[in-house]
């Protein structure tokens, strides 16, 4: 049997190859042993630890000229589940129900698998089991999901897919890291600390379908409501309350529950006179 000197085999794939070797006689006979039956077999099943077939070019003089190593064959559906259980994944080398596979065999997940995320009645909704997206101004729509931990996140493939194709998701982050800071924690400063301008927050709570005023972003069994202000800027339903007992402790009472909450901190901090903004509305 000549190797190029180019191939190199593990001691795997050479006592595989003597296997078949020993059992040229048995191939011929499958091959009727002539020049027209040359070509590409693949029948040889690796055994022990290897996880794939090999496939060899059995050539007219019935000898095997290389071997290599195919894609792995598990399906798209089971590489994407699988990859959101790994804590560290190796783009080189990883193996989904044992076979190996690598970055390449890693496909987008499909736009028509991926919900749009908008409001209705001012209400987002994210399920478990079901993977969600917003259209980038490029076209791409990335996904995101509830993982098995229960923790909303990126789907770790298509962070793969991207980043491994040098894709730009800035965009996707974005609205990625406003929906973690909706649901993450029931506080004000984590999402003001991200989104810091009223044209950042705009930009997010209209993309989302978001109109003005209290609106609440279940996540699987965990709800959170929040203010959405005119003046461009988010809080929450915790800090509005307590803006709203402070504006009624100061014996002002003329704006109602429900009232701006940038307007009801400018009268309590005497930066607009109670009435004056019903006046102005």
């Amino acid at each position: 049997m000549q190797v190029n000197n180019k191939w190199k085999f593990s001691w795997q794939y050479q006592r595989a190859i003597r296997e078949m070797m020993m059992n040229d006689r048995i191939l011929n006979m499958l091959l009727h042993s002539d020049k027209k039956n040359s070509g590409k077999y693949s029948g040889v099943q690796k055994s022990g630890n290897i996880p794939q077939d090999i496939y060899c070019n059995y050539t007219p003089r019935g000898t095997f000229a290389e071997t290599k190593e195919t894609h792995c064959t598990v399906t798209k559906e089971e590489i994407w589940e699988a990859l959101d259980d790994m804590e560290v994944i190796d783009w080189d080398e990883f193996y989904v129900k044992g076979q190996k596979c690598d970055v390449s065999d890693i496909e987008k997940i499909d736009n028509d698998l991926i919900e749009d995320i908008k409001a209705k009645d001012n209400v987002i909704t994210i399920e478990k089991g079901k993977y969600y997206g917003v259209e980038s101004s490029d076209g791409n729509k990335w996904a995101m999901h509830i993982n098995t931990n229960g923790k909303f996140r990126e789907a770790a493939s298509e962070s793969s897919y991207a980043k491994s194709r040098k894709l730009d998701t800035y965009e996707f982050g974005r609205y990625y890291d406003a929906i973690r800071d909706l649901t993450a924690t029931s506080c004000t400063v984590l999402f003001n600390h991200d989104f810091k301008t009223p044209e950042e927050v705009n930009r997010v709570m209209q993309k989302f379908e978001i109109k003005h005023g209290f609106f609440t972003v279940n996540l699987g069994d965990s709800s959170k409501t929040w203010y959405y202000s005119k003046k461009g800027k988010i809080c929450a339903k915790a800090d509005y309350d307590g803006y709203y007992r402070a504006y009624l402790s100061n014996g002002y009472s003329k704006l109602p529950y429900g009232t701006d909450y940038v307007d009801l901190f400018n009268v309590i901090y005497k930066k607009t006179k109670d009435g004056e903004i019903l006046e102005n509305k």
